[in-house]
């Protein structure tokens, strides 16, 4: 892949976008007239310039956002009396004609036609639709869609790139299959793409929760949610400022037993801390599997796993550094680099035991605060090793360079 031209037309095309994007209003408020009530109307569209690369094929497509994509919401809120306020949410993912995660590579037919083609969302899906009850004496209730109580825990972050994808290591390219390329004259396409390999095993991000969150103490928060399978979920937050430095600290816990037989548990937590303008996180997180026989196993391969399926205890652990600095007046600028480790995150596919990705992404993004815009750079690479039976199988790496707006309204 030529990434120094890719590279140059990325620079250029920056430069574009920034006196192109033209300027807009707040989001819209709505009052309704037979109550007291308040609706907010905002969201975002985001659009993407993106040249991949599986080392035997590449090509450029336009997508919408991969971490994040383009979507409405509508927010009502009102005021019961001064301690208990009230409100509800509905958030659309919108239909997009590209989209990034389902963009595939594929070798080149004669006329220079793509074999590998992506299937696209053209539908309304929901995101969020829930209802509240906010006490400032007593926490806040949650009924409906929404995020679980662990949700985000393996993601705490200053990072000034957020429209990319941090410790989950998955942004663009997600959607591309790794090369089997043990026999480089006919490399083949393998069953596995990076968005199997590269996660940060999140937990429930959208679902049906009845979930409360304790009011804060000193800088301490708790929350727990239940779904109606049985599956439950804790979380826990930090936000202090301790000496000029202001730490974030996340943790998460999810139980599957009431619903899966093999998976057990999920557990994944996050630290961040920045000084001026500078900023550091990790994350670490595993799943637990039952054996077999419904024995809970915490390392190493299921009792009886003679199918060779891959199923080992899935762990990772991410790194990420940065800057966060104010070089012109519309915005801010920040600049980050993500590494992450991701092992045996692949599961149940034959001739993948004992499976390790891992991906490098440097990031650049600049806000435009007037306007609600941002405009990002990101190269990300991505690599997986795996085995059959004791051979080792060989990929060709991933390799991903992204332009991404976005703007908000």
């Amino acid at each position: 892949m030529k990434f120094k031209n890719a590279l140059k037309s990325t620079v250029a095309l920056t430069a574009l976008f920034a006196v192109a994007v033209p300027a807009t209003a707040d989001a819209g408020n709505v009052t309704n007239g037979k109550s007291k009530n308040s609706l907010a109307v905002s969201g975002q569209v985001v659009k993407t310039i993106s040249r991949l690369s599986d080392g035997v094929s590449e090509k450029t497509v336009f997508t919408d956002g991969d971490w994040t994509k383009s979507r409405v919401r509508w927010v009502a809120s009102g005021k019961l009396s001064a301690d208990v306020s009230a409100g509800a949410t509905i958030e659309m993912d919108i239909p997009i004609s590209q989209e990034a995660g389902n963009q595939k590579l594929g070798t080149l037919q004669a006329d220079g036609a793509n074999n590998s083609t992506a299937t696209d969302t053209t539908a309304w899906t929901i995101r969020h639709q829930y209802m509240y009850a906010n006490s400032k004496t007593y926490g806040k209730v949650y009924l409906g869609q929404t995020s679980g109580a662990a949700d985000g825990s393996g993601e705490a972050s200053f990072g000034g790139t957020g429209i990319f994808s941090g410790s989950d290591g998955s942004s663009y390219g997600s959607g591309v299959f790794f090369m089997e390329t043990s026999t480089a004259s006919a490399p083949t396409t393998s069953t596995v793409k990076v968005s199997s390999v590269a996660t940060n095993l999140d937990h429930n991000g959208r679902i049906d929760v009845l979930r409360y969150d304790m009011p804060k103490f000193a800088g301490i928060g708790l929350k727990g949610s239940v779904q109606g399978s049985g599956d439950w979920e804790v979380g826990a937050t930090y936000n202090e400022k301790i000496d000029g430095i202001t730490v974030r600290a996340r943790a998460g816990y999810s139980d599957f037993n009431s619903t899966q037989e093999t998976k057990s548990y999920r557990l994944t937590g996050s630290v961040a801390a920045k000084y001026n303008g500078f900023d550091i996180s990790f994350a670490a997180g595993k799943e637990g599997y039952h054996n077999a026989g419904g024995a809970f196993i915490s390392t190493g391969d299921p009792v009886g796993d003679v199918a060779d399926d891959g199923t080992q205890t899935p762990h990772f652990w991410a790194l990420g550094v940065g800057y966060t600095t104010k070089l012109i007046d519309a915005g801010s600028l920040g600049v980050t680099y993500h590494y992450g480790d991701y092992n045996n995150t692949v599961v149940n596919k034959a001739g993948h035991e004992n499976n390790e990705g891992k991906s490098h992404a440097v990031a650049a993004m600049q806000t435009f605060d007037a306007i609600g815009a941002k405009i990002g750079v990101e190269y990300v690479t991505y690599s997986y090793d795996s085995h059959t039976n004791l051979a080792a199988n060989t990929f060709d790496d991933i390799d991903a360079v992204s332009l991404m707006t976005v703007f908000a309204f």
